[in-house]
């Protein structure tokens, strides 16, 4: 038997010592796990009884337990939306805590706020329970992950930092307290104890590891069985897991804190390929999956192909760990401009910062430990890989996506410090408060953080102001306001016009921004954008200037996309597609707004008879092409109505004739409308105002 492992095992543990009561703390299991518990508190401690967002948090409650069991335990074809696992947790939530559906949901304190989601046509746990489940998953990762840094010669120290840091950080709140987001902490949860078993039989302070063969021998039997069962768990999870496996492979190599890898002998090669075959075989099928899940989500990369969304995560990268160390400007939704070529200057200068901040600090690190800190530096870049735009989807930029790499980017910050108070002893008695101060802000940050998970309207507005020129943020917006607009319209207790005027004027300034941001195309089209603004302009008392608003009918400039392929199958367009071209509906949309336009010219006293004449067979002739677009009744009401001005006008022309030929097409034209629609008693109610022969 060699001695160096046994000496690097020495170094480990020296380095691990406890030296003053805060690392007898810090040691202590129990002790810790009360921190973890503080911090996970923390970031729950305002929204854990906030209703269902409405991002997602109702789909994923249907497809998860509105679905026979059968379709929980398979392999669905949309198992990257809904994966096994994660579905089976809210499975669990729903024995644990019982359906919540006729439970009077918690009403947000501000009345102008959207009203609570509740779904009723199956059973949903109540909210409370499944944000209380993710802080128990969250609490029991950050614990995982720990014990681990703590095995593989991090210290008692620095172990402790990095858990808390990552546990506390306002980040994880998109991932803790958003429903929805269950996958990503059960990822952590699992991937995290998938590292905790890997390092197995690795001592932590009880005793210098003076012969690292026989230290793993008595484990060796489970902890790969073990640590695959755990790791497939967590691809079973969310399809993220995957950039864990490079962390898994480089631990082998590097093989902390025992060093046993020998790159010359085959055997430790054999023993790498058939430790890592399954592991990698799991995240192929994942990938696989998620290709098929994500397939209607997919859009271009930032800036349309590989080469410019790589250019464009050297502003993202940088921008995470920034956030990171100084989260100061989080947001629910981010802007992010694409870089387009290396004349770009932001390619350069925080492409430069990314490499300086991981070369520094792997230099800065103790000798001993520069290993660790060079799977630190893997860990951030493997974890953030399956987020980073090559294969993009229409959020190139969130929270969620460095909830899995932040460790390994504090574990080599961490380190760095660390070779730096080493080299400089002098900063010693200033190391421990300055890292607690800072730990305290994170988790005051944290906490502050909460409130805005309380409604999904005060995350989407806080966006706005921090991200004006995200595409999403202002699209989701328009949602707020188009509340707001008719919550002060209807409210009968308090109807207030002019604050409605500033909803309605608010609503209309969205849309006018949106063109101009740089991913508006990953979430919908310019003629759609036209068809809205168009849409709101009676509310502006602008209706007349529709025409103006959506231009040429059809438009010339984005094309229509088809519901069938070649064969005349039915297809659902992806999201890319439809950031290029809209659907029929939308021309539907357009053909109506145009024939209301034209409506109310038709009926302006002003107007000469022969231009409100002209007005009123256009309004039926855009009507008519509206309801061939859409079997929407209200289309059908519409173009009867077109139909009876056009009648009125022939009577005031004294053509009798015309007059009853159009009132006839009217009456035919009403009675199409089925007989269950909403609108049917509309159409009677006009059918009985039409003259008799």
């Amino acid at each position: 038997m060699t001695t160096e492992p046994a000496q690097a095992g020495e170094r480990t543990y020296s380095a691990m010592q406890t030296t003053s009561a805060l690392d007898k703390i810090l040691d202590r299991r129990s002790a810790m796990f009360g921190l973890l518990l503080v911090a996970t508190a923390l970031l729950l401690h305002a929204c854990w009884n906030a209703p269902l967002y409405y991002f997602d948090d109702t789909d994923i409650m249907k497809n998860s337990l509105g679905v026979p069991w059968s379709a929980r335990l398979g392999l669905r074809p949309d198992i990257a939306h809904y994966p096994p696992v994660t579905t089976l947790s809210r499975a669990l939530d729903l024995l644990l805590f019982g359906d919540a559906r006729n439970d009077p949901p918690a009403q947000p304190r501000d009345p102008v706020l959207r009203p609570p989601l509740v779904p009723r046509d199956y059973a949903v746990p109540p909210p409370w329970s499944m944000r209380l489940m993710n802080g128990l998953y969250h609490l029991l990762a950050g614990y995982f992950l720990w014990l681990f840094l703590r095995r593989i010669g991090a210290g008692t120290g620095l172990a402790a930092f990095v858990a808390l840091a990552w546990t506390a950080h306002p980040m994880a709140c998109e991932s803790v307290c958003w429903i929805a987001e269950r996958k990503n902490v059960l990822v952590a949860l699992f991937g995290f104890a998938a590292l905790w078993a890997w390092a197995a039989g690795r001592g932590e302070t009880a005793e210098p590891i003076r012969d690292p063969q026989s230290a793993i021998r008595n484990s060796h039997w489970w902890r790969w069985p073990l640590v695959t069962l755990f790791y497939a768990l967590a691809v079973m999870s969310k399809t993220s897991a995957v950039g864990l496996l490079p962390v898994l492979a480089a631990l082998e190599l590097i093989d902390p804190p025992l060093h046993r890898f020998n790159l010359r002998q085959p055997v430790c090669w054999f023993r790498f390929v058939v430790r890592m075959a399954l592991p990698a075989a799991l995240c192929f099928a994942a990938m696989s999956f998620a290709m098929v899940g994500f397939e209607t989500e997919l859009v271009s990369p930032p800036g349309g192909s590989a080469w410019t969304a790589f250019l464009t995560d050297t502003d993202i990268f940088w921008r995470y760990m920034k956030n990171v160390f100084a989260p100061f400007d989080l947001s629910f939704f981010y802007g992010v401009v694409p870089a387009l070529s290396l004349a770009d200057a932001r390619v350069w200068i925080y492409g430069t910062l990314i490499i300086a901040v991981f070369a520094v600090s792997i230099w800065s690190a103790p000798r001993d430990r520069r290993p660790l800190a060079i799977l630190g530096t893997l860990w951030f870049f493997s974890a953030l890989l399956p987020n980073a735009n090559i294969v993009a989807i229409a959020y190139w930029m969130q929270d969620r996506y460095v909830y899995l790499a932040a460790p390994g980017l504090l574990l080599v910050v961490g380190l760095a410090v660390q070779g730096l108070v080493e080299r400089r002893p002098k900063l010693t008695p200033f190391l421990r408060p300055a890292a607690g101060l800072w730990l305290a802000g994170i988790a005051l940050l944290g906490a502050q953080r909460s409130h805005l998970f309380e409604h999904t309207d005060y995350l989407i507005l806080d966006a706005l102001r921090r991200q004006p020129d995200s595409a999403f943020a202002r699209l989701a917006a328009t949602r707020v306001f188009e509340h707001r607009f008719r919550y002060y319209a209807t409210d009968g207790t308090r109807p207030d016009p002019e604050l409605q005027q500033q909803a309605a004027e608010d609503w209309f300034s969205l849309y006018e921004g949106l063109e101009n941001c740089p991913d508006v195309r990953s979430h919908i089209d310019p003629f759609t954008i036209r068809v809205r603004k168009a849409g709101l302009l009676p509310a502006l008392g602008r209706l007349r200037d529709a025409r103006a608003v959506i231009g040429r009918l059809p438009p010339d400039d984005v094309p229509m996309l088809s519901f069938v392929d070649d064969r005349g199958q039915s297809i659902q367009p992806t999201r890319g597609q439809r950031g290029f071209g809209y659907l029929p509906l939308t021309l539907a949309t357009a053909y109506r707004i145009l024939a209301e336009s034209d409506l109310e010219r038709a009926a302006a006293k002003d107007l000469a008879i022969e231009k409100r004449f002209a007005a009123a067979k256009q309004a039926a002739a855009e009507a008519d092409a509206a309801q061939k677009l859409s079997r929407d009744s209200a289309l059908i009401v519409l173009n009867a109505r077109a139909l009876i001005r056009v009648a009125e006008l022939y009577t005031e022309q004294k053509d009798a004739e015309s007059a009853r030929k159009t009132y006839d097409e009217a009456a035919r034209v009403l009675g199409t409308v089925p007989a269950k629609s909403p609108w049917s008693p509309i159409a009677k109610n006009m059918q009985s105002t039409i003259p008799q022969k």
